[in-house]
């Protein structure tokens, strides 16, 4: 009986890795970093403004933190839905603009 439910690696492609690969991760880890020391050690800063709002956007940030890493640790999803919602496509736009919209929310910027 196989278990489908854990994920696993994905055999390589044969024609190799495009060779901006490595960059992306390395940049997704980074920008995930970077969100993650604010929250933690700065959040009055996201915090200012109006609470309802930051409450409603806060959770779109945190995804997309979480798929930052996820995709800066190299895992990849079997399910294809998955794999898209974890890559750099969706997972930096997604950061990028929740920060913004609390941070000018909050007048920071």
């Amino acid at each position: 009986m196989s278990d489908h439910g854990h994920s696993a690696s994905l055999p390589k492609p044969p024609y190799g890795r495009p060779p901006f690969f490595g960059v992306a991760r390395v940049a997704s880890l980074a920008l995930a970093g970077a969100l993650l020391i604010v929250l933690a050690f700065f959040p009055s800063l996201l915090m200012r403004g109006d609470a309802l709002l930051t409450q409603a956007v806060m959770p779109l940030l945190l995804i997309g933190i979480a798929a930052s890493l996820a995709h800066g640790f190299g895992w990849r999803p079997r399910n294809s839905i998955m794999a898209a919602a974890v890559g750099p496509l969706v997972a930096w736009p997604l950061m990028i603009a929740a920060f913004a919209f609390i941070a000018f929310g909050a007048g920071v910027i």
